[in-house]
C-alpha cells in the first residue's frame, strides 16, 4: 500500500514569488532613513543590498543582546546568593534581612523568557532604561565607532530605539563641511539628524 505524499512541492508560481523581490507596505523612521542613506554612501552599496540583510542583522543583534542579558542575570543571581549566604553565616539572627528583594530578578527572567528585546525599566529618577540600547552602545564602543560624537538613543517600549547619527559623522561621508555655513544649512534643511 502506497502512503500519501505529505510534502507537496511548491508550484512554479510559488517559487517565483519566493525568489522575486517584494514591495514592503511599511515606512521607515526619519533617523533610520538617514542612517540607510549614510551607510549606502559610506559602503558604496545600493539600498537593497543593506535592506536585504536587515532581518538577519536584527536577528544577530537581538539574540546576542538576549544572550548577554541572560548571562549577566545568571552571574548576578549567583553573586547575590553567595553574598547572602556569607551574610547569613555572619549574622544568623538576621536571616532574610539582606538581599531579600528579588522581584527584579523574576521580572528580568520573565522578560528574557518572553524574548522582549525592547524591554524597558524605570530607574529611581524615572528615566527609561533599555537593555537593548545599553547593548548597542557597548557594541559601538567595542567597534571603536562614534566615540568622539556618540549616537544618542531614545528608547520606546516595544519599538526600535529612536536614534540619530551626529552631523559631525554624516557631513564627511556625504561630502559636506560642517564648518561651512552653506553646508551646515544643507545639513539642517535635509534633517540628517534630529539633533541638527
Amino acid at each position: 500500500m502506497r502512503l500519501p505524499c505529505l510534502m507537496k512541492p511548491p508550484s512554479t508560481e510559488d517559487i517565483k514569488r519566493l525568489l522575486n523581490r517584494v514591495e514592503l507596505k511599511t515606512d521607515i523612521a526619519g533617523p533610520a532613513r538617514t542612517a540607510l542613506t549614510v551607510m549606502q554612501l559610506h559602503y558604496g552599496l545600493l539600498e537593497e543590498a543593506i535592506l536585504d540583510l536587515a532581518p538577519l542583522a536584527f536577528l544577530i543583534l537581538a539574540e546576542k543582546s538576549l544572550q548577554e542579558r541572560n548571562a549577566a542575570l545568571n552571574e548576578t543571581k549567583q553573586e547575590i546568593e553567595a553574598v547572602t549566604e556569607n551574610v547569613h553565616q555572619r549574622h544568623p539572627y538576621m536571616r532574610d534581612t539582606y538581599f531579600s528583594d528579588k522581584d527584579w530578578i523574576a521580572t528580568e527572567r520573565k522578560s528574557l523568557d518572553d524574548r522582549e528585546v525592547y524591554e524597558q525599566y524605570i530607574d529611581d529618577e524615572q528615566r527609561e532604561m533599555s537593555p537593548f540600547v545599553d547593548f548597542l552602545e557597548k557594541e559601538l564602543k567595542a567597534l571603536g565607532l562614534f566615540q568622539k560624537h556618540p549616537i544618542e538613543f531614545f528608547s520606546d517600549y516595544k519599538t526600535a530605539p529612536d536614534y540619530a547619527i551626529p552631523v559631525e559623522i554624516i557631513a564627511p561621508i556625504v561630502g559636506l563641511d560642517i564648518n561651512d555655513e552653506a553646508h551646515q544649512r544643507a545639513l539642517d534643511a535635509s534633517s540628517w539628524s534630529r539633533f541638527a
